[in-house]
């Protein structure tokens, strides 16, 4: 297609990447995908297991602070922790 032609197909433009994932990452992606395709409201695009691993590649990318670490399981943790609510902390500060 050439560069001047814009295309509609989301499928355009998308690298192949394969990443293994652990099981319980695999049946919860799988889970959770079925869960936001059954729950649309609008029924235009589909949502699948590579949607969502595209989304989250693109919440990393947007937010390259929420990583830090030497190991996957330290970055991780620091990102979890990071994405963790204010009031979860204040919580945390307060007790005893």
């Amino acid at each position: 297609m050439p560069p001047s032609t814009k295309s509609t197909d989301p499928a355009d433009g998308l690298r192949p990447k394969w990443v293994p994932l652990r099981k319980d990452q695999y049946q919860t992606l799988t889970d959770l995908a079925r869960e936001l395709q059954d729950a649309r409201s609008v029924k235009t695009e589909r949502i699948t297991e590579n949607t969502l691993i595209r989304v989250a590649i693109d919440i990393i990318v947007a937010h390259p602070e929420l990583l830090a670490g030497n190991t996957e399981d330290e970055l991780r943790s620091h990102a979890l922790l990071s994405l963790r609510p204010q009031a979860d902390e204040e919580s945390t500060r307060a007790d005893p």
